[in-house]
């Protein structure tokens, strides 16, 4: 099985190469999520901009508690439970119900 030749120098290239991805798929649909609050959840444009408007609020605060949590439960864990959170949070986004 191709993990057994996986060394501990092979990591950050892993983790930028998937991370890179991220990067560049989120960059292809980020710029048209007005128009799916706007037409799939039916929210008005102030309740889109509001949800702008808090994004950076909500993204210092989710980034304090992520280095609050590193340092109880380590760096690699907070990634990964952030990284589910995200991938959660996004999923019920998308299967929100029409």
């Amino acid at each position: 099985f191709f993990c057994w030749y996986i060394d501990t120098k092979h990591i950050p290239w892993i983790i930028l190469t998937g991370d890179l991805v991220a990067s560049l798929a989120s960059g292809m649909t980020i710029k048209f999520f007005p128009l799916f609050f706007v037409h799939e959840t039916k929210l008005s444009p102030v309740q889109v901009n509001a949800i702008y408007v808090a994004n950076p609020f909500l993204l210092c605060i989710f980034t304090w508690a992520a280095q609050a949590l590193s340092k109880r439960i380590g760096r690699v864990q907070t990634s990964i439970t952030f990284r589910t959170l995200g991938i959660s949070l996004f999923l019920l986004m998308a299967l929100e119900p029409l």
